[in-house]
């Protein structure tokens, strides 16, 4: 694959064969099959704005510069399996040396869709480019649906752009890393200063580099929903600084993870701008001391009564194996809570919701014991990281290499690997059940695709296969204004328990919890005080589930 792109870096003045144009026509919109080769893509974006552009599994797609996306694109692989010999349809770019820092594959100023492709964040040169994507304008949505991507500094850069909306699901991140410098390391975005966005990041795995999340909006209209996601070997706080005022984080894995230690003064023109990190992180000013620093700063020092600031974390686990707490006492270094103190002090005064997670903090961690133990030479790329962030500026190597990644035959950075050489599904039988939705903890996807579907219909789970039971669950208005009747029908008698949920997994309501006889049964539902979207019903008859989805038309 190397090869392939040095050849194509070499014929920049050669003619390609770009596109075919079919007959498909999907929802208005023309499906275009682009050939591979170099900036087949963009030609196919600048000669068909707004179709759907459709790339070979297989096939390798190299840009040179930028592509503009002004109307609304969606740029979709052929589908793939994690089995397959082919990869994904694979997007990378070339650069002249000392260039590619600046140069991103994606700059949208319309609602813009990654699906079922992959992407390398290094040239064949091994320089690092800036990222797949660069929002460039406000009231975007982008969505990132089951793609691969390695060696990656951002994933998805929101800058200071304000109303955006960011969908992650089904993804696989894999070396999160940067040549910018060891603090930023793997920063995915999706912002860094705007507000007002929504974002949803479910049935993603996360494997080797730092953090996760780098989203520091602070919009009072912020909606954050981080769902069973899978961080395996990630250092720094997964997530940073989130001023967000709708946060749910339910059932995800997070297995040495911010694995930090400490990091030493850093100098800027002789200065010293930043005395470092505490080794201990008990202070409770520190905002560097958990897995997740959400809480609004910018209303730390007012009264918070009457804002609505919702947080919800719950069945999370945090796992760090024996070797990593090996390294943190060798070297000082206090074990990662789960949450920041301060947290755990908003939600002690305001009533957040924090509950049933498996973590140190509580002594209740389980070892999830995934079906592939996490290789030695992996563990070696986040020791040299975390020894690095420990000596002080002065101590430090000039020529220390902060885009650190691990590959099982030390490939190049800009070659892509595949297959992927890591498997994360956990085999603990006590977290097959424990997500807050029944499913098991973390990215679905290890589970197969039979059990991402069920989950993203709604139906319910059980141990070793997926199970609906027909209880006639429906309700009547639907969709619905104000109060609809939903109605159910009992085979047997048995306990009953009935509640709403919204999209993000919070319960909005309660309405049926006692014994009843067998046969059909009414209740009313009134949905008035509450804001216009999708609901979910989920009755609990015996061992009887059914999940049935509601819409409320404001």
């Amino acid at each position: 694959m190397k090869k392939e792109l040095l050849l194509v870096l070499k014929s920049l003045s050669l003619a390609v064969s770009i596109l075919i144009l079919t007959s498909n026509i999907t929802f208005a919109q023309t499906t275009i099959i682009v050939e591979s080769g170099l900036n087949t893509i963009l030609d196919a974006v600048t000669d068909h704005p707004g179709d759907t552009l459709i790339l070979k599994k297989g096939e390798n797609y190299v840009l040179d510069q930028y592509v503009f996306v002004t109307e609304p694109t969606v740029i979709k692989g052929e589908d793939y399996t994690l089995e397959d010999t082919d990869p994904p349809a694979l997007i990378s770019m070339v650069a002249d040396p000392g260039t590619a820092g600046g140069l991103w594959m994606f700059l949208p100023s319309a609602d813009f869709t990654l699906e079922n492709v992959a992407f390398i964040g290094y040239t064949p040169s091994n320089e690092a480019i800036g990222g797949p994507v660069a929002v460039d304008g406000e009231g975007i949505t982008v969505n990132i649906v089951n793609c691969v991507g390695e060696n990656l500094n951002y994933l998805v850069h929101g800058g200071k752009a304000n109303r955006n909306t960011y969908n992650y699901h089904d993804n696989i991140f894999f070396n999160l890393c940067t040549e910018r410098a060891d603090n930023y390391s793997g920063s995915l975005g999706p912002a860094n200063a705007g507000d007002s966005l929504i974002y949803h990041c479910y049935n993603n795995t996360f494997f080797t580099g730092g953090r996760a999340q780098g989203l520091t909006t602070k919009g009072a209209w912020q909606q954050s929903v981080i769902d069973h996601n899978t961080y395996v070997n990630t250092w720094g706080e997964t997530y940073y600084k989130n001023y967000g005022y709708q946060y749910t984080l339910t059932n995800n894995i997070y297995y040495n993870s911010h694995i930090r230690g400490y990091v030493g003064e850093r100098l800027k023109a002789d200065t010293v701008y930043y005395e470092g990190d505490h080794i201990s992180y008990d202070d409770f000013g520190d905002t560097l001391n958990g897995e997740v620093i959400s809480f609004p700063h910018v209303i730390d020092s007012v009264d918070m009564d009457g804002l609505e600031r919702i947080f919800v974390a719950t069945n999370n686990l945090k796992f760090n194996e024996q070797r990593v707490l090996d390294w943190n006492d060798a070297h000082t270094v206090t074990e990662q809570p789960f949450l920041t103190p301060s947290n755990a002090y908003w939600a002690d005064r305001y009533g957040w919701t924090i509950e049933n997670n498996w973590t140190p903090d509580d002594g209740t961690d389980y070892d999830p014991e995934f079906s592939m133990a996490i290789p030695d030479d992996a563990f070696e790329i986040l020791w040299l990281q975390s020894e690095e962030r420990r000596l002080a500026a002065a101590e430090r190597s000039l020529d220390y290499p902060h885009a650190l990644i691990w590959s099982p035959n030390d490939e190049a950075k800009g070659e892509f690997i595949w297959p992927l050489p890591f498997e994360f599904k956990p085999t603990t039988e006590a977290l097959m059940t424990a997500g807050s939705d029944g499913y098991p903890l973390g990215d679905l996807n290890w589970f197969g695709p039979e059990m991402v579907a069920a989950w993203e219909n709604g139906h319910a789970y059980s141990v070793g296969e997926i199970e609906l039971t027909d209880l006639d669950l429906v309700n009547y208005p639907n969709p619905f204004s104000s109060t609809t009747r939903i109605r159910y029908n009992l085979p047997s008698s048995s306990d009953v328990i009935m509640k709403i949920y919204d999209v993000t997994g919070a319960e909005v309501a309660n309405l049926v919890n006692e014994a009843q006889i067998a046969g059909q049964h009414e209740v009313m539902f009134d949905g008035a005080n509450l804001s216009g979207g999708v609901y979910f019903c989920r009755i609990m008859a015996g061992n009887a589930f059914q999940v049935h989805k509601m819409t409320l038309i404001k």
